[in-house]
């Protein structure tokens, strides 16, 4: 055992001596990277340039024997950092539309701090008592609040100026995003400037007290609906409608004279409309949280904001996917959200939303989202905030 000990301890010892050699060969190629990219600088060339690359791999593959997978996934990795050193030195003193944005954005002090939002007007969907409002006082408080029809109704009065911002939901724990508005956030030209994460607790109102078997159909959200399968599993014989929201459906059941019908909605809503609570916390898990976002016509970026958002797409090749990935990884930038989304009409091509922690005016990232930017075939920087609990 101890001749296997020293023997391990030996090649150990080599990998340790070839590491060295690695590191101070890196050392030196990257070394003249950063020539190559001034040149390509003063020359106004390309950082990408395809043919170099692609002749650089095969040279490789060819050398490679046995191990070519590995030391061609290794040769990649490598090719993509060069490529993004490369960038730092050839971005430096261009000006650069994101870059600008970001940087013009910035603002030295919180959400909570800015006097803009403590006056702003806000828009949310539905009727009073709905969970965007609650969403909305989280961050403006006792803001005057404008209540829209719908959610593109709210997008269209951020637009056309009249109002301030507007605060939609985003996706729930539970049922999963509203792709509503991920697809208006693609086609309008906001930004999300604050995220509220709201628990979602869901109540069956009724108009008058009853047995469950006597109730006939439940009105809801249709996100509200989803995330309480279990109770129409469980109860087969009560219909399901969908309203504009889980307000909005409280507010029909009190107004209803089919005293067989009911809603699910909050616990505020049952004090609001004068309705009976059947029972409460009806949502399948009990940890119900659904994600709020504020979006405004400007893009404001403050001191502790944490999370940014971006929209693109690659293209629709071998590795484009782990290309991207391996830019983030680089700087150790973790993400916390991937979403694909296919595009209409298209021959099974998605748009990508990827959520990722940090502040973009840290000029790591900032660069790095320069960088991606010029290099997909689409890229919308929709915002870069603070998730309120």
């Amino acid at each position: 055992m101890n001749g296997n000990y020293y023997d391990l301890k030996d090649l150990r010892s080599k990998i340790d001596e070839i590491d060295d050699s690695i590191v101070k060969l890196l050392l030196n190629r990257f070394d003249v990277t950063k020539n190559v990219a001034e040149y390509k600088k003063e020359h106004n060339l390309d950082i990408l340039q395809q043919g170099r690359e692609d002749e650089v791999l095969n040279n490789i593959a060819a050398k490679s024997g046995d191990y070519q997978k590995y030391i061609l996934h290794i040769y990649r990795v490598l090719l993509d950092a060069s490529k993004m050193s490369q960038y730092k030195i050839n971005q430096k003193d261009k000006s650069d539309e994101l870059e600008n944005l970001i940087l013009n954005s910035y603002r030295d002090y919180t959400i909570f701090e800015d006097g803009d939002i403590k006056t702003a007007v806000v828009g949310c969907q539905g009727v009073p008592g709905a969970y965007s409002e609650k969403a909305a006082k989280m961050l403006c408080e006792d803001n005057k609040k404008i209540f829209f029809e719908s959610w593109s109704d709210v997008f269209n009065a951020v637009k056309n100026g009249v109002i301030d911002c507007g605060v939609t939901p985003l996706e729930n724990s539970s049922a999963g995003e509203v792709k509503t508005i991920y697809d208006l956030l693609q086609n309008s030209c906001f930004y999300i400037i604050a995220g509220i994460d709201l628990p979602v607790s869901h109540c069956l109102l009724t108009k008058s007290d009853m047995d469950i078997s006597e109730i006939t159909d439940v009105y809801s959200h249709e996100q509200g609906l989803m995330q309480c399968k279990e109770f129409f599993e469980t109860n087969p014989h009560i219909k399901k409608h969908i309203s504009q929201n889980t307000a909005a459906a409280a507010k029909f059941i009190s107004e209803c004279e089919n005293i067989r019908f009911a809603a699910i909605s909050s616990e505020d809503c049952a004090e609001l409309y004068n309705l009976n609570i059947k029972i409460k916390n009806l949502q399948d898990f009990k940890n119900n949280v659904t994600r709020f976002i504020c979006i405004s016509r400007d893009l404001k970026i403050y001191k502790d904001s944490d999370k940014f958002t971006i929209n693109l797409k690659i293209p629709n090749v071998h590795g484009a996917l782990n290309k991207l990935l391996s830019k983030f990884s680089v700087f150790e930038i973790n993400l916390s959200k991937i979403e694909s989304h296919h595009i209409p009409g298209s021959d099974f091509e998605f748009m990508f939303y990827i959520d990722g922690e940090g502040c973009a005016y840290d000029s790591e990232i900032k660069d790095l989202l320069c960088e991606i930017k010029n290099e997909t075939e689409f890229f919308k920087f929709l915002g870069n905030y603070k998730s309120i609990k």
